[in-house]
């Protein structure tokens, strides 16, 4: 039984069901995901959900500084107590969907194991709602969630357009059930997005025009996008408006974006 086995075999730890937590103790495998997460001595982390702080520990012998924001107020004390002196680390007792970037990073990396079932709001958060992107996330997820984020045409969604638009996102590697305890009932994947330097000014709405194209992926976008109008569909090209939303990349849904735009502003 290594360290972080016998942490969880400690009176008063247990995994709770309600909050998706599966500590990660393979040693082998939180080497490996610092290494992808390409972390140097100048970089700032926030990691979400530390847990029993494994992975948290891997982070802190390599970054500059360490956030660590978890939500289970009952593993607060011992993370505090583990971690006692260690002067790079801070904790943060919080849901990090209602936590705020402090004022003093102007530049950070994201590296997690999240709770799978809340991988979309997370992700969504520190790529749209923060007001400063972090430089990359790399996160534990569930494989076939994974796949669908770096999916590309014929398989795109409205949500991997949206995790291409604003990253280059890789599958790292896969993670057994075994690393875990408890195992979950699914193969894990470590996801990286390395984020643009730039982004659309109209991404907002540029995101939400590619989500009405996909109300009904199986149909083709004419069908899907036919709210607009006819005289604003006789503009567009009609090789695009013939095919179905999955097969366009995120290049043409910003075409079409602009030509839409571009014959409002006209007719306005």
């Amino acid at each position: 039984m290594n360290h972080n086995e016998k942490s969880l075999a400690k009176p008063g730890i247990k995994a709770k069901k309600s909050l998706g937590q599966h500590f990660l103790f393979d040693t082998a495998i939180l080497d490996r995901i610092v290494k992808s997460a390409d972390i140097s001595a100048q970089d700032t982390i926030i990691e979400v959900g530390p847990g029993l702080g494994t992975l948290t520990r891997q982070l802190s012998a390599t970054a500059k500084r360490v956030i660590a924001i978890e939500k289970d107020g009952e593993l607060m004390p011992r993370l505090q107590t583990d971690f006692e002196g260690v002067d790079n680390i801070s904790f943060v007792q919080s849901d990090i969907l209602q936590w705020t970037l402090p004022s003093d990073i102007t530049s950070y990396k994201v590296v997690a194991n999240i709770p799978y079932y809340i991988s979309t709001p997370i992700i969504t958060y520190f790529l749209r709602t923060l007001p400063l992107a972090p430089e990359s996330i790399t996160i534990l997820v569930q494989k076939e969630y994974a796949q669908k984020a770096v999916a590309t045409p014929p398989r795109a969604s409205s949500f991997s357009n949206m995790i291409h638009l604003l990253a280059t996102p890789t599958i790292c590697f896969d993670v057994a059930a075994g690393s875990f305890t408890p195992p979950p009932k699914v193969t894990s994947s470590v996801l990286k997005l390395d984020l643009k330097p730039h982004r659309p000014p109209y991404l907002d709405q540029l995101l939400k025009f590619i989500e009405q194209g996909f109300v009904n992926p199986r149909k083709t976008l004419r069908n899907n996008i036919k709210y607009l109008g006819k005289e604003v569909l006789d503009t567009l090209p009609e090789d695009l408006l013939k095919r179905r939303p999955e097969t366009l990349s995120p290049v043409e849904w910003e075409q079409l974006f602009q030509l839409v735009t571009s014959y409002w502003s006209l007719v306005n």
